[in-house]
């Protein structure tokens, strides 16, 4: 198990204390708590897009920033136009970058075996949150008008089928991994534990800590560490420190944040007719897309 396994162990174990201790933990104080995490670990994983894509790609700023901004507003467009079909792909896209960020490291090269791994691992973890806090979304998705109308796209049977399909093609890639040594038998015992560990929290805990847990640990903080070791590797003798990393991360942390406080100001004036919680899907839906399509080159690279 590496260091990111263990810590999500750890705290995993800690928060099943703290839940089965204490009970029913305020839905406010979970969404604080989680909240200030995503801030400070999850959304700064996304914040050197335009770092990353302009250190080894021949583009202009304003043409990077452009498409990167016109790709948000279209996906906007079509949450206004098709709310089903935007979070049917945000799932999926969401589906392929979290497993590409875990399994990254085993490939170099396009394959269709690595392609369809990430996806179908990204897919699995995804269909078994939906699954094991089924009951949970369809009283948050029932209590707001605005959400209603995606009520039918969490049907547990659909991810019933889904967990079932995919945990069998992962198997099957279990076999032929270690058949093929693609990957090496120890990484894919490794990976197997991890992701049952994913599945257990998933199971264990309720939907934002649960997801929190996995974001902010197993995803987000691999994401910055290989984007840290990439911009060092890129720096004249490996000088970059921790501290020149986290100042690039500040200006569109902060922009993001302020921009979502904003935002939620709107919604709390009545100036803007939406419910919170589809609001906080739009919002960090239109940032996976562009983040997901930068990442998908950068691990290509």
């Amino acid at each position: 198990m590496n260091k990111l396994g263990f810590i999500f162990l750890a705290i995993l174990y800690i928060l099943v204390s703290i839940f089965s201790f204490a009970g029913n933990i305020p839905e406010n104080a979970q969404l604080i708590a989680c909240g200030i995490l995503i801030a400070l670990v999850g959304i700064p994983h996304g914040a050197i897009d335009n770092v990353l894509f302009l250190k080894d790609n021949n583009i202009h700023p304003v043409k990077f920033y452009s498409g990167y901004l016109i790709s948000m507003l279209v996906y906007l467009i079509l949450w206004l136009l098709y709310p089903s079909l935007s979070l049917i792909i945000f799932l999926f896209v969401s589906a392929y970058h979290f497993g590409e960020s875990q399994f990254s490291k085993y490939f170099s090269g396009k394959s269709f075996f690595r392609n369809s791994l990430y996806f179908i691992w990204g897919a699995n973890i995804l269909a078994g949150m939906i699954l094991y806090n089924n009951l949970e979304l369809q009283v948050i998705f029932a209590s707001y008008s605005d959400l209603q109308a995606l009520l039918y796209l969490f049907n547990s049977n659909i991810y019933l089928y889904l967990l079932a399909l995919t945990s069998l093609y992962l198997l099957g890639i279990v076999i032929y991994s270690l058949q093929t040594k693609k990957i090496k038998p120890e990484d894919v015992f490794k990976e197997l534990y991890i992701l049952v560990l994913i599945h257990i929290a998933f199971a264990v805990l309720p939907l934002l800590p649960g997801f929190t847990l996995y974001f902010v640990v197993l995803h987000s903080t691999k994401v910055l560490i290989d984007e840290f070791n990439f911009l060092k590797s890129k720096s004249k003798s490996n000088t970059l420190t921790v501290t020149n990393f986290v100042t690039q991360l500040i200006p569109f942390t902060f922009i993001s944040l302020v921009g979502g406080m904003v935002i939620l100001l709107l919604i709390n004036s009545g100036f803007l007719n939406i419910s919170y919680v589809l609001v906080a899907i739009i919002l960090i839906s239109l940032i996976t897309l562009p983040h997901s399509v930068v990442m998908y080159r950068f691990y290509n690279k």
